[in-house]
């Protein structure tokens, strides 16, 4: 039987319209770079386009249609996979990264968004996932999190504190010394200011300005400010800076880092101030304090050494101590070797200054050891004044053992004298005015009367003789014999007397007074053969303990002063030595009896005082417009002072009462 051709069925419009967008839909999803796919509600697969069969490694959807797909993902993700599409057939969307592994082998990261696909009767009838490849992502936001982890790590464990700001200042990173430091966390403090809650009100402007110069790109190599911390307590951080700058230069963050330098800063306060202390010490050492090494190269000293070399700080740091004992070089160098072999050394030696003076002091020197390394430590005490007071000593005793010899010999001389004047006054009476013995016997007379003036100025220089003393106005005797004085030295020489303002009663022998005047007017006049000036000059004057003892006065207390200078042409050192000793004169044989002085000195002496010399010419005479330090340099320069009475003291005060 032949068979009936089959009749053709027409399609409607709408069938084939709706065809032709099945197909353009397939083939968009076929076309479409990343994985779109449709699962039923328990997970397994309905549609898969030729992206997301190319990623899990399948030729054809007839090879994996209806597999659960939770089979292919890695077991730690699945659990989040089943959940996910449990929640889109509730109507919750959702996104899931995970890890997948192909029919292959092949493993893959991939990152699903998954959206429920309804009907026309707005039922879930499957899930619509679109997923991508992600492993490439992956992998460097692996590396980026390995780097962060590795970069905390690092900050975490250095001892420092750093931190990073965005450009508003706002913390972004804060490292654990960062939390040690100030006690929050980095939750605590993430997303804040620092100068909101960090740092003192009285430090925010200043912390402000500065974080506005780094974001402009000014750094300061070092800025020191205060933290609050937690706590309330307060740490000092020095901080240094750096920056991270974007793509196009500009600065995108700053990365302070700090250390806590609070113990460090109160170490350091506490050393300056031992050391400030121990300079104090050092500096207010009577003497010069030094520290040398083994080869004399000075590492400290104190003010005085400066003081008294009259070298700079930088010079002493560059100068051997040897270099300033010239004369005593060899002496010096031997005892710092016993310093250093035994322990300990003295010595006498003189220190050269830099201006070329000499000085002596008495050097002691100690060993010490310091990391095994040998110092001297050393003390020097300027023995000038006791080296004066010895040769005044010596001169006082030596003075005082002539005056007992001359005394002696002159109380004796006298005893002698006297029988021969009264024997040959005898012998002179029984004569007759013819006989030719008398013109011998007159002269043996006149010899013994000027042996016997001698004698009385013996007596006056050992201070045996008898005194008169009684109140006097020191102005008023140099008033007296003013006359005779001038008459006394000459015409050639000029004589101008300048006295005090006030009368200046003093308990003394006004003979005695005159004849010192008289004596040491004649000693001028014969330093002075061709003229020139002699001055004459009285004042009030007071010396302390230490005057005294220089001026060798018994106490201090107020005194007398008499200054005479002339502008004759002085005298060396030795002759200065012995102006004052019996019968010692420069002049020649016959023209001196080397007494005058002698008897200056013993009656001054017997009246309490002091008499001295120093060599200054007139003409370097300081004005009569006295400055407060006038007394002390004329004190210095010649003349010779008594104790006032203190009854006469008491008269002058009186008197002017009643002058007012």
């Amino acid at each position: 039987m032949q068979k009936k051709p089959e009749q053709s069925v027409e399609r409607s419009p709408l069938d084939i319209e709706l065809s032709e967008s099945r197909k353009f839909l397939q083939t968009i999803i076929d076309t479409e770079p990343e994985c779109v796919k449709l699962l039923n509600a328990d997970g397994g697969l309905i549609m898969m386009n030729r992206a997301g069969l190319d990623m899990i490694q399948v030729a054809s959807l007839d090879q994996v249609k209806g597999t659960l797909m939770r089979s292919l993902i890695s077991p730690e993700y699945r659990r989040a996979f089943v959940k996910m599409t449990d929640d889109v057939f509730q109507g919750k969307p959702g996104t899931l990264t995970f890890e997948m592994t192909g029919v292959m082998g092949r493993r893959l990261w991939l990152e699903t968004h998954a959206v429920p696909l309804r009907n026309d009767k707005d039922e879930i009838i499957a899930l619509l996932g679109i997923t991508r490849d992600v492993t490439e992502r992956k992998k460097s936001e692996d590396a980026l999190k390995k780097e962060r982890d590795f970069t905390a790590a690092v900050l975490n464990t250095v001892g420092a504190m750093v931190l990073v700001l965005d450009r508003r200042g706002k913390i972004i990173r804060f490292n654990r010394t960062c939390e040690t430091v100030c006690g929050y966390s980095f939750e605590e403090v993430r997303d804040r200011h620092v100068w909101d809650f960090l740092i003192p009100p009285e430090e925010v402007e200043g912390v402000k300005k500065v974080f506005s110069n780094l974001t402009a790109g000014m750094f300061p190599n070092k800025y020191e400010n205060y933290w609050v911390a937690k706590d309330g307590t307060r740490k000092l951080i020095s901080w240094s800076n750096t920056a991270l700058l974007d793509a196009g230069g500009a600065i995108e963050y700053v990365i302070p880092t700090g250390i806590d330098i609070t113990e460090h800063r109160k170490a350091e306060n506490a050393l300056k101030q031992e050391k400030k202390f121990s300079d104090t010490i050092i500096d207010s050492l009577p003497g010069m304090f030094y520290i040398c090494d083994q080869e004399g190269r000075l590492i400290r000293w104190n003010n005085n050494e400066k003081a008294v070399t009259g070298y700079s700080v930088e010079e002493l740091s560059r100068i051997n101590v040897l270099e300033l004992f010239r004369e005593d070089r060899a002496l010096i160098a031997n005892k710092m070797q016993e310093v250093l072999d035994k322990g300990r050394a003295s010595a006498e030696a003189r220190i050269v200054t830099k201006s070329g003076t000499h000085m002596p002091f008495l050097m002691t020197g100690f060993r010490m050891v310091l990391q095994e390394k040998k110092y001297i430590v050393g003390v020097a005490i300027d023995i000038s004044a006791r080296k004066k007071l010895e040769e005044q000593l010596r001169q006082s005793q030596k003075m005082e053992s002539i005056g007992t010899l001359a005394g002696g010999i002159a109380h004796d001389f006298n005893n002698i004298l006297t029988a021969i004047i009264g024997y040959g006054s005898l012998l002179q009476l029984k004569m007759q005015s013819d006989d030719p013995l008398k013109h011998n016997v007159e002269q043996i007379l006149a010899s013994a009367n000027r042996a016997a003036s001698l004698t009385q100025d013996l007596l006056a220089y050992s201070r045996k003789q008898l005194l008169n003393p009684r109140s006097i106005d020191v102005n008023e005797i140099i008033r007296k014999v003013e006359q005779l004085l001038a008459r006394l030295i000459g015409e050639d020489v000029e004589m101008k007397t300048m006295l005090a303002d006030k009368q200046l009663f003093v308990l003394a022998d006004p003979g005695q007074i005159e004849q010192v005047l008289m004596n040491l007017a004649a000693n001028a006049r014969d330093a002075m053969p061709d003229g020139g000036k002699l001055y004459i000059e009285t004042e009030l004057t007071e010396m302390d303990e230490e005057a005294a003892r220089t001026h060798d006065v018994r106490k201090p207390g107020l005194y007398a002063l008499i200054a005479m200078t002339d502008s004759g042409m002085g005298m060396d050192e030795k002759t200065r030595e012995r102006i004052f000793e019996p019968f010692f004169t420069t002049k020649e044989v016959g023209k001196g009896t080397g007494l005058g002085l002698a008897m200056v000195y013993g009656i001054i002496k017997q009246h309490e005082g002091s008499v001295m010399y120093t060599a200054r010419r007139a003409e370097e005479r300081p004005s009569r417009s006295i400055c407060p330090s006038y007394r002390r340099r004329r004190r210095r320069r010649a003349g010779w002072s008594f104790p006032r009475s203190r009854g006469a003291r008491r008269r002058c005060s009186l008197r002017k009462t009643m002058r007012r």
